[in-house]
């Protein structure tokens, strides 16, 4: 019985897994700011974002370009990889979400969405409340 020797990684293996794992930090991010404000939802609006979700999923690409090198010419060689399952979920949800909020910034609302009173609506930054002196 022969075992098969596995082939050796290489250059270009090691530049896909890098872009993965770029892509996969990035939706990790939107992810968590997206779940903050998922959560604080009540059960028909998490409907809605989960039907928006699905939807996008379905839309969504599930392959990347990346730039592995030149080739003797000058010109940039590419090739095509799988995203991550977990990343295209992580965006999907983002988007939904980021929909939600610029309907409601137009004053259309979906479902009984609320964005959180303590998060700036065009950036998403933390607001702090400022206290006055004298008080």
């Amino acid at each position: 019985m022969t075992k098969t020797i596995p082939a050796k990684p290489t250059k270009v293996d090691g530049t896909i897994k890098r872009a993965q794992a770029e892509f996969m930090v990035a939706s990790f991010d939107r992810m968590k700011s997206a779940k903050a404000v998922y959560d604080m939802q009540d059960s028909i609006t998490r409907d809605a974002i989960d039907r928006m979700q699905a939807l996008l999923i379905r839309l969504a690409r599930t392959r990347m370009w990346v730039v592995t090198g030149e080739n003797k010419k000058g010109k940039k060689e590419r090739i095509i990889c799988d995203l991550p399952h977990d990343a295209i979920w992580n965006n999907a949800l983002y988007m939904a979400v980021q929909m939600l909020k610029d309907l409601s910034y137009m004053d259309i609302r979906v479902a009984n969405f609320n964005w959180p009173v303590d998060m700036c609506i065009e950036c998403g930054a933390e607001i702090k409340p400022v206290r006055k002196k004298g008080r």
